[in-house]
């Protein structure tokens, strides 16, 4: 993986291995009962969906976008150190080209809390297997 003076991100064959070595842990994880939220940059756009699609099949998966415009992208890019500059200008829309969500988030128009909370209440959880009176629900139990 190596950095374009302009932010773009690109990604060479070590990367591709790593990646497809790192979908096959995640993917045994989930097959062993645990469920999994996975943050991901889709940096090929539907090309990364469909690889990491391709990777879950026979998995329930509920997609969610987080979208932010790339000026306050930006200006958020620019109060942290670890970031490369122009990075979140160029992935701002291109991450999500092509990609179909279930979801979508603004998190440029509402708070990190808020954007969770319509995440939650949208899931498709299965009910709890032991269900204990006076426990909160599973939904309550994500915030």
């Amino acid at each position: 993986m190596s950095y374009a003076e302009d932010g773009e991100v690109e990604l060479g064959e070590d990367f591709r291995q790593l990646e497809a070595a790192w979908l096959a842990g995640l993917v045994a994880v989930v097959r062993s009962g645990t469920q999994i939220v996975l943050d991901d940059v889709f940096l090929d756009s539907s090309v990364s969906q469909a690889r990491l699609r391709s990777h879950l099949e026979g998995l329930t998966v509920f997609w969610v976008g987080v979208r932010c415009r790339a000026d306050v992208a930006t200006a958020r890019e620019a109060t942290r150190r670890d970031r490369t500059p122009g990075m979140a200008a160029h992935q701002a829309e291109r991450v999500h080209l092509g990609v179909h969500y279930n979801l979508q988030v603004h998190s440029d128009d509402h708070s990190p809390l808020t954007c969770a909370r319509r995440i939650a209440a949208a899931l498709p959880l299965p009910p709890h297997p032991h269900p204990r009176e006076g426990t909160p629900n599973r939904r309550d139990r994500l915030l």
